[in-house]
């Protein structure tokens, strides 16, 4: 649902609240959300992270689920990363 305020929009859906800021996890942001870490590890599990120190940034999102933004060594590589060029055989 779409509504003309912004403000009123938070007010009445609610917003997602930043769990983890800089790799550091905000214990009274997870504490007024009623996560524990326990439930926070579950969550990230999923997602294939192991490990709080994968983490630049996470959010608890207004359904309960949690998104995360990985710290840039920890993200996935892709071939443009790895400047990956096929090479052929010489041909003699």
């Amino acid at each position: 649902m779409m509504y003309k305020s912004d403000k009123l929009e938070r007010m009445l859906t609610g917003d997602r609240d930043h769990i983890i800021i800089d790799g550091e996890l905000d214990e009274m942001e997870m504490k007024d959300n009623r996560l524990d870490l326990r439930e926070l590890s579950h969550a990230l599990r999923k997602q294939g992270i192991f490990s709080l120190d994968e983490i630049d940034q996470a959010f608890l999102e207004k359904d309960g689920t949690v998104t995360v933004q990985k710290k840039e060594e920890f993200e996935t590589a892709t071939k443009g990363d790895l400047m990956c060029t096929k090479e052929t055989p010489d041909a003699k």
